[in-house]
Formats: structure tokens, C-alpha cells, sequence
């Protein structure tokens, strides 16, 4: 029973919900599970919990709407109560019978039910009353407010200007149907409004004046929102159209085109090059404004996405959805983290005024405060402008290098990947390599020259070639080449020690982990191997196949790929031992694992093959493996694939356990940290990625007290039903996640 639990709730995980994840993996806990594996996922979950800073406050109905300022907050409450929150959780009633809210200064704006507009301080003292200005308020209709203008705008039949301070008109922006959206522009002398027959009007607001009527949707409008420069308005609408529309002549510059149902919530990034929308189809979109193509669709949540929302700086956009999530991505559309721990329908929800944190409502009637920046379990960024082509992390897990195409290697603090020297190249980067003591970088580049890095400066410590075609370091810091005709031995400064013949072009330069043995793969069907401290030629490892692939040595054997199949020698010896066959295309990839077990890669399979030789598993991923890096203690594998995702894999079972999206082309290059707790990853799309894997063991009981105080669920035998929370237990307030 234990492994179903765990495999269900593996399988949570891997749809985004990490509170049913936690709830089974809790129970497989209790029944016995255990492992590297079952700490990882438990460790990954824990992450989206964790970002949870507070429970400013809770009630007894749920809170379908509310609006933030920055000494306080407004609540909408299913039992379409008004209140009025302190930062500290103190609440006060304000009114009752209320449809919508808007917050302007510190009066709290709201139309009621039977259409009155009514302005109330925190204390509830009522400053003005417009009775009946909403007649016959309708189900789309609402309220928006500028504090820069000094007005509302109250909208349902029609819609009105309202002074903040008094409550007096302000003049009428007139439609010939019911309006159901309504925006203004950041200084609010502009508004845009939609109505139910798709019609989208710009407006002066000093004037009541009509400026543009926009090319009509052909359905109600759902959501409008002003560009950063206040040129133009985007608009969404139940035909599923998002459209740009110029401000001053009301032409339509772009039309997006994409979602399948209605569309409820666009917005535009600061710098008013990107557009995000959400809707019905429960896959936001992020497009670019200015060509209005579509960048990515993002996927992760079940049922509709209310709200689409960037940060105030651009950089991250928060959607909220049905599934009781709300999401972080970055501006390109990766999944970065989830704010979860709600009983239910996320209604509403905003960054809060620092910029930083995430306030949202639930059906659970709580008030939540996040800080996004917990639950991100990764770090990206645009690193290279062209594929980065190899990659490498210090000893000390402190530095990580980069090379790439676009003839620059990087040096990178790991951790924040901020970028501390880079290293200018003539020619295409083809690998880089640390010292033994990370003080030193060796770097090639397809020219044919290789070169020594003092590091962290980046300061040139010798120039070798031409005509190099692979390098590395030996194990006490001396450079070894290959290249025309030769196999190099080079001081760390530069200076040639020695040389072996060669005869055929070298592409790789591999030790064994004793850094004896240096074995020269390239284009020939042979490997030849050397004995480093003596540098001497010492035998040639011969295949079928016209051009050896791959290699890999695990200090007791070396695997060499023969077409489709894999020969393997004894170290020292060089006595053949048997070959593995099993795949179906030629090997482009063999690594040797923990327990002397061996991986290898084919455009048919990825295959794993036990040490007698049999063939123990076929890794359950339809990708072909590019790259691949086994942890420390050998518990857990990574891969990447065609498809950018980093795979993690359980190295005693093989069973995949988590999916995480990283690059939008393939990704040759991976590295797991040696202290095991980050994987880093380099695409083809210049992109560098790290994901934290720091995983923690956490026993059965802590595990329940993580699903007792922040889990909105209860198991009931083995189906996953709803439960309220007890917000006043103090033991729960106190509850620290440490991951």
C-alpha cells in the first residue's frame, strides 16, 4: 500500500498539485515508505507550502474579491459582506449587500446590490452615498477607481465619472448596452470601456469626452487593461480574442487569436512589450505586443484561470485558477513555483504593494500573504546569445563555466548565476573544464586553440595551438591536448612536457577516475589508450563500427560504443569483456552509474544494464537522453532531452520522479552539483537553469503535522476529500516548513 501512495502521490506532484501530493505521500509515510526518492519529492512539495508567510485573516465565508492598499485591505465576502483588514488581521464590518469594491486612498468604494455607490472610511463612516447610481445592477458590472484622478468609475447599465471626495457625477461614457469592463490608465485620464455587445470605447475623463470606439469583439467583453505608455488598450471577450487597440484612433493594431473559450483577465508588462491573458480554457497566454505572436502557453492548471497578473517589475506573472493554486512563471512562460495551501477556488488575488509578495482570497474565507521567492525552485538566465555548448561547476560548488557558440565562455556564481567574468574567444566555444582546484579554467574553441584562465579574474594564462581539437586536465593540474598528429603533455603556465603520437583526429580526452589512464576518442574505429604518468601509448581498443561514439570509465572498465552495441574492457588488463546488445540504433551515449551499473543512450531507448552484463531496465522517457549526471551518493540520476525538461530518476528503482521544465530547445550540457542538492542545465537556447533538489529526510510524524496544519485535505480510505483548517491552533501558527 505504501508504494501506491507514493506513486500517487508522485503522480500529484506531476500535475501541479503538491497538497494532494503531501496528503499521499504523508500516508505512504505512515506506511512505511522511504528513501533518497521519497525524500526528494517530499522536499519538492514542501517548497510550494512554505511560501506561505501568514494568514492575515480568515471568516467564516468565503472572499470572492478583494483590493489592496498599503496600510490595509477590503474583502468581498460570499455573504456579500464588506470588511475592512488592518495588517495585523484586526478586521472591521463595514457594510452588507455589496456586489463590488474597489479601494481609492483609504476609502473603501463599493456598489451594493440595489445599485447605491457608497464611499466608507476604515472606521465605517459612511462620506457619501450616490443612491440608486447602478440601476439594476447586473451580473457583469463593477467598479474602478484612480487615486492620481481623484475618481471612480461605478458601471452596469451604464457607466459613471464620480468624484472620490464628494461622490458627485462626473459625467456619463455612454453605450448603447449594458457595460461589462471597465480600465483606466495609471494617471486615470483615460478610460476604456466594454460593453456586452463586444464594443470597446477610449474616453478623457476630464471631459467625459469619447476619443476612439475600437473594433468590436463579437461577444461580451471580459477584461480591458491600458499599456504601460497608455497608447493603446488590450481587450479579451467571451469569443476568445485578445485584441490591441491604438488609444488615439481606435484602429486595431494586433488581433491574438489562440484561446478556445471566453477570455476574463489580460494584462501588460511594465514595459508594455508583453501581454499575458487567461480564461475559460485554463491556459494563459503569453503573447508579444508588439508583433502580437504568441511566446507560450502556459500549462498547469485544471478549470478556468481568473486572473493573470505580471509583477510590478515584469519579470514574473501570478495566475490564480479554480484548482486552488495561483502560479508563478517568468515573462517567457516557465512554470517557476505555486502558492498553495488554500481549501478550494482562489477568487482573488494580487502583488501586494511592496512588489514582492502575494496577497490572495479563497472560498475558504482566508486572506493569505506569500512570499513568491520561496517557492521558486529555480533560477534561470539568458546566459549566452547562441547554444551554450558545454558547462562545468567547481569543486566547491561555488562557481559554475559556460561556453558557447556565441564565442564567449562565462564564469557564474552557481547560486545566483550572476555573471562574474566572461572569457572572449575567436571562434565557437567547445568546451570548458575547472582546475583540480578551480582556481584555473582550460577552454577550447573550434579555431583549434586551447586556453588557461587564471580564475576568478579571467586573466590569460597561455594561449595553446593551433590545431587543437580536444583538451583536458590531468588530475595533479598539468593540460593535456590533442591535435595534429600529437597527444600533448603542458605545465599548467603553458609549457610542453611531452608528447604521444596520434594518428587520427581527436575529438574527446577522458581519464579514468584514477587519473591514470587517458583513453583519445575521435575518428577512427579504435581508442587509443595512455599511461599519463609514463606517456607512452599503451594499447588501442578496437570496434566494428567506422567511428567509436561514446566512452565512459568507471576506474575498473572502459565501455566503448560499437553501432548498437556496447564493448567493454578490463582496465589494466585491456582483457575484452562481454558485450551489451539490446538497443536498435547506433549508442550515442554511455555512463556508468552507481554499483557498477552502465546507462546508454540511442535514438530507440534508453537502456540500463546491470553489472553481469544483463540488461536491468528501460527508462520509461520517450526523449532521447542528451545529457546525463548522477548525484554524489548515486541515489538519484538527472537527464535531459530534445524536449529542454530535466528529468530526475530514482537510480535503485529507475522510476521517474519529477518533470521540470527548463529550456525551450535541447539541452546537451548537465551537471549536478557535488554536494548533490542543485541540478544546472545549458540549452540551445542560450538559456542556464538550476533547480534545487536539496531534499531532507522528515518522518512519518512530521509529515503529518505538515498535512494537519497546512493541508486542506483528508483521506478517506484512499479518495482525497476537503477539510477546513483550524487557523487558531497555536502549534500550527508556529509550524516552521524547513526545507
Amino acid at each position: 500500500m505504501s508504494a501506491s501512495f507514493e506513486e500517487r502521490g508522485r503522480l500529484a506532484i506531476a500535475d501541479g498539485e503538491d497538497t494532494h501530493g503531501m496528503l499521499y505521500l504523508a500516508e505512504a509515510s505512515r506506511l512505511g515508505a522511504h528513501g533518497p526518492g521519497f525524500d526528494l519529492l517530499t522536499s519538492h512539495a514542501v517548497v510550494s507550502l512554505d511560501a506561505g508567510l501568514e494568514i492575515i485573516g480568515h471568516g467564516k465565508a468565503g472572499i470572492w474579491d478583494a483590493d489592496v492598499g498599503p496600510e490595509a485591505i477590503i474583502t468581498l465576502g460570499s455573504d456579500f459582506s464588506l470588511s475592512h483588514w488592518d495588517r495585523a488581521g484586526v478586521t472591521t464590518h463595514l457594510a452588507d449587500g455589496v456586489y463590488h469594491i474597489t479601494l481609492v486612498d483609504d476609502l473603501a468604494i463599493s456598489v451594493a446590490m440595489h445599485g447605491d455607490v457608497t464611499a466608507v472610511d476604515r472606521s465605517g463612516h459612511v462620506r457619501w452615498r450616490a443612491e440608486r447610481a447602478v440601476a439594476d445592477v447586473p451580473l457583469q458590472s463593477g467598479i474602478v477607481g484612480s487615486a492620481a484622478a481623484r475618481l471612480v468609475i461605478a458601471f452596469g447599465n451604464g457607466a459613471t465619472l464620480r468624484d472620490v471626495d464628494t461622490g458627485r457625477s462626473r459625467g456619463e461614457l455612454r453605450h448603447d448596452n449594458a457595460v461589462s469592463a471597465v480600465a483606466l490608465d495609471a494617471e486615470g485620464t483615460r478610460a476604456a470601456t466594454g460593453d456586452i455587445a463586444g464594443v470597446v470605447r477610449i474616453w478623457n475623463t476630464t471631459t467625459a469626452a469619447l476619443v476612439a470606439t475600437c473594433e468590436s469583439h463579437t461577444g461580451i467583453v471580459r477584461a480591458i487593461k491600458f499599456s504601460s505608455d497608455n497608447r493603446s488598450v488590450v481587450s479579451g471577450g467571451n469569443d476568445g480574442d485578445v485584441r490591441i487597440c491604438d488609444v488615439a484612433s481606435g484602429a486595431t493594431l494586433h488581433r491574438l487569436i489562440g484561446h478556445s473559450h471566453q477570455v476574463v483577465t489580460v494584462d501588460v508588462a511594465a514595459d508594455g512589450r508583453t501581454i499575458v491573458s487567461g480564461g475559460r480554457d485554463g491556459k494563459p497566454r503569453i503573447w508579444d505586443a508588439r508583433t502580437g505572436l504568441l511566446v507560450r502557453v502556459l500549462d498547469g492548471h485544471r478549470g478556468t484561470v481568473g486572473s493573470a497578473q505580471f509583477s510590478p517589475d515584469g519579470d514574473h506573472i501570478l495566475t490564480l485558477g479554480v484548482d486552488g493554486t495561483a502560479r508563478i512563471w517568468d515573462r517567457e512562460g516557465m512554470a517557476l513555483g505555486s502558492l498553495q495551501g488554500h481549501g478550494g477556488t482562489i477568487f482573488a488575488g494580487r502583488w501586494d504593494i511592496d512588489g514582492r509578495h502575494v496577497i490572495t482570497t479563497s472560498i475558504d474565507g482566508t486572506i493569505r500573504r506569500w512570499d513568491p521567492r520561496r517557492a521558486i525552485k529555480t533560477v534561470l538566465r539568458h546566459a549566452h546569445t547562441a547554444a551554450i555548448t558545454d558547462l562545468a561547476v567547481s569543486s566547491d560548488d561555488r562557481w559554475a563555466l559556460t561556453g558557447s557558440a556565441d564565442r564567449y565562455a562565462i564564469l557564474w556564481d552557481r547560486r545566483s548565476l550572476q555573471p562574474i567574468v566572461q572569457l572572449a574567444h575567436d571562434d565557437k566555444v567547445r568546451s570548458v573544464m575547472f582546475g583540480p582546484d578551480s582556481t584555473s579554467a582550460l577552454t577550447t574553441e573550434e579555431a583549434g586553440n586551447a586556453r588557461i584562465w587564471r580564475l576568478p579574474a579571467g586573466v590569460l594564462i597561455a594561449r595553446l595551438g593551433p590545431g587543437i581539437t580536444a583538451a583536458t586536465y590531468a588530475h595533479d593540474g598539468r593540460v593535456i591536448t590533442a591535435g595534429d598528429g600529437m597527444v600533448r603533455f603542458w605545465t599548467s603556465s603553458g609549457s610542453v612536457l611531452g608528447s604521444v603520437p596520434l594518428d587520427y583526429p581527436a575529438d574527446q580526452l577522458v581519464l579514468d577516475p584514477s587519473g591514470r589512464w587517458l583513453f583519445v576518442r575521435g575518428t577512427a574505429s579504435s581508442v587509443l589508450v595512455i599511461d599519463v604518468a609514463a606517456r607512452v601509448a599503451l594499447v588501442r581498443l578496437e570496434v566494428r563500427d567506422r567511428q567509436v561514439r561514446s566512452l565512459a570509465t568507471d576506474g575498473m572498465r572502459v565501455a566503448i560504443s560499437d553501432g548498437a552495441a556496447i564493448r567493454l574492457w578490463q582496465l589494466g588488463t585491456w582483457a575484452p569483456l562481454a558485450p551489451l546488445v539490446g538497443h536498435r540504433s547506433p549508442v550515442t551515449a554511455v555512463w556508468f552509474g552507481s554499483g557498477g551499473g552502465l546507462m546508454s543512450a540511442s535514438p530507440d531507448a534508453t537502456l540500463v544494464w546491470g553489472r553481469d552484463a544483463r540488461l536491468v531496465a528501460k527508462l520509461a522517457d520517450t526523449n532521447a537522453v542528451l545529457a546525463l549526471a548522477m548525484s554524489p551518493d548515486g541515489s538519484l540520476f538527472a537527464t535531459t532531452g530534445g524536449d529542454g525538461e530535466l528529468r530526475i530518476w530514482d537510480a535503485a528503482s529507475y522510476r521517474l520522479l519529477l518533470r521540470l521544465p527548463g529550456h525551450r530547445l535541447p539541452a546537451f550540457t548537465l551537471r549536478l552539483t557535488h554536494d548533490g542538492t542543485a541540478a544546472i542545465s545549458g540549452g540551445n537556447d542560450g538559456r542556464l537553469v538550476t533547480w534545487n533538489l536539496a531534499r531532507r529526510t522528515r518522518s512519518a510524524s512530521e509529515l503529518a503535522e505538515i498535512v494537519r496544519c497546512r493541508i486542506p485535505l483528508r483521506l478517506e480510505g484512499d479518495v482525497a476529500l476537503p477539510r477546513d483548517l483550524d487557523f487558531g491552533d497555536p502549534t500550527c501558527r508556529s509550524l516552521v516548513l524547513d526545507r
